[in-house]
């Protein structure tokens, strides 16, 4: 068992300078230490005593008349790390019946007795929203020890372990980048080639320069830039990051070719920059003059087989004019799951108002548009979009059968006590769908309410105005 005494001390010294009544300090200093205690006996024996401090804290905010607009956002994020709290302590505690033997913490928390299983829920869309837990599906893999692949990260590892090209469509932020890490490291710990090179193409310097810093912390200075107005360790390097129209420059220059030999593996970040106005064309020079394995990555593609297909042709002629024994396979990877919700807000009179996607369309649009394929919502637009609809009875007849409302969330959720993402996901998509249906029954007056009723409040004073 580790010995975390000392830790233990040092916490109850820290804790004995703060006033009784200085409940954010004390929060911050054991939550400052949370990190040091490994055993679970004592971080649990932590976070009650952070529990006890939230507890207190949160009477004292609530007990005022009146917030300013700072209490009002510590408020806030006060009530979500309770629960965050309330979580961990729930867990380590092995706690079966949780309904049960928190409930007086629940109600606490929604400042409303006695308990309502509904409202429960309600609040963790709301006010936990996008960082609702989510089960870890992946398991461990030893190419990876960093962090815990899923499913397509494995397909990945696995597709770049056999020098395929890849094409990588997933979300902002869900390790598409990260994986591709892998693919440098293979490079750089190849002992046949111990010459080799990866080449990361980047669209815009800004993040040229993230990328850089990001292999510099985790392979030390191997790598080289190469911009237009900036360029450093290129001929020394054993990873280039670089531009579209600098790659272009190297692949076309004779005095390059021999060097040009030496890539193994081309990342092209932000792919779909290949469809825009300007440059289009460099991009796909580029990907046509590499002779080597690809990846590509976006978060934007919605013709993925299309871009699979045209790059397919592309290893097909390569293959005949280089007369390799056989054709480089294409990998396709597509993952719709969002890691990040992306909150949207419009900043106005030194105000940030929070917007919902729906609130900014019209029936017109969205009949003749339709809805964008990776259209997503997080857990609070989720709940604002299906209150709307049950709000305007949305209930009505399909083919002369009665189309029943989506479950209440006590239904949906029970017997779980806390709202796990991708459930919570699975919910989003019945809710979508059942807007979907009106759409495609082409409910204008019904779409168009829905739409008015999810504006954000000044939007419709400046309509009324």
């Amino acid at each position: 068992m580790v010995d975390e005494s000392s830790q233990i001390v040092n916490v109850e010294d820290l804790l004995k300078h703060i006033s009784y009544d200085n409940y954010s300090k004390a929060i911050e200093i054991i939550d400052g230490n949370l990190s040091k205690f490994k055993t679970s006996i004592n971080r649990l024996d932590l976070l009650t005593r952070k529990f006890r401090l939230q507890r207190k804290y949160l009477q004292s905010l609530r007990k005022k008349n009146i917030l300013t607009n700072e209490e009002k956002s510590k408020l806030n994020y006060l009530e979500i790390d309770y629960f965050a709290t309330m979580t961990e302590m729930i867990h380590l505690e092995n706690i079966v019946d949780v309904f049960n033997e928190k409930k007086k913490y629940m109600e606490e928390l929604l400042n409303n007795s006695p308990f309502d299983q509904e409202k429960w829920y309600r609040f963790q869309m709301e006010k936990i929203n996008s960082r609702l837990p989510r089960c870890q599906e992946g398991i461990p893999d030893s190419r990876v020890p960093d962090f815990i692949p899923d499913n397509w990260q494995i397909e990945f590892l696995d597709a770049v372990d056999k020098q395929q090209s890849i094409i990588i469509v997933s979300p902002t932020a869900s390790g598409k980048t990260y994986a591709s890490y892998y693919a440098m490291n293979k490079v750089l710990k190849d002992r046949d080639d111990s010459n080799g090179i990866c080449v990361y193409v980047a669209p815009t310097k800004a993040l040229v320069n993230q990328v850089a810093a990001t292999i510099h912390y985790k392979f030390g200075p191997v790598f080289g830039i190469f911009t237009r107005d900036y360029r450093t360790n290129m001929e020394g390097c054993r990873i280039l990051v670089t531009v579209p129209q600098c790659m272009q420059i190297l692949l076309l220059s004779p005095s390059h070719q021999r060097w040009c030999q030496r890539i193994k593996y081309a990342i092209f970040d932000e792919i779909h920059c290949m469809s825009g106005e300007a440059g289009s064309d460099v991009w796909e020079k580029t990907m046509l003059l590499i002779n080597c394995p690809m990846i590509g990555l976006s978060a934007t593609v919605n013709n993925g087989d299309e871009l699979r297909h045209w790059i397919e042709c592309i290893e097909n002629q390569r293959s005949k004019l280089f007369q390799t024994s056989k054709t480089r396979r294409v990998c396709f990877i597509a993952h719709h799951e969002r890691m990040a919700d992306l909150n949207k807000y419009l900043y106005s009179n030194r105000q940030l108002h929070p917007i919902h996607p729906i609130g900014l369309m019209n029936a017109k649009q969205l009949i003749t548009r339709g809805v964008p394929k990776d259209f997503s919502l997080s857990p609070y637009e989720t709940l604002q979009l299906n209150d709307a609809m049950k709000n305007l009875s949305t209930n009505r007849k399909e083919n002369g059968v009665e189309v029943n409302s989506i479950s209440a969330l006590t239904q949906y959720f029970e017997p779980d006590w806390i709202i796990e993402r991708t459930k919570c996901n699975n919910y989003s998509l019945l809710v979508r769908n059942q807007f979907h249906s009106l759409i495609d029954n082409k409910e204008n007056t019904t779409i168009d309410s829905i739409v008015t009723s999810l504006k954000p409040n000044f939007f419709k004073r400046y309509s009324l105005s």
